[in-house]
């Protein structure tokens, strides 16, 4: 499991089901072949998914493996685009 971010201070931790998996920047955990697992993302602040690598499908922004041998999953996340940053300027 690898995560890769657009911004530095961006942040992501990914969560497995079944358990296994509660990872920061990359991790791996053993599963048994034909296991089907999800893993999901929880986004720190400003942080978006752009998209995920290595799924058999994504549903509702979570990624469905069915395993069959060593497998990959990359997350990759960017900054929030509808994050309007204002400094210096009066209304």
């Amino acid at each position: 499991m690898n995560r890769f971010y657009d911004a530095p201070g961006l942040s992501a931790t990914v969560t497995s089901t079944p358990g296994g998996i509660n990872c920061g920047p990359s991790c791996s955990a053993g599963f048994l072949e034909n296991d089907v697992v999800v893993l999901s993302a929880s986004l720190g602040e400003d942080a978006v998914i752009d998209t995920w690598s290595g799924c058999d499908s994504i549903q509702n922004e979570d990624c469905h493996i069915t395993l069959t041998g060593n497998t990959t999953v990359s997350l990759f996340v960017v900054q929030d685009p509808d994050i309007i940053f204002k400094s210096g300027f009066d209304d």
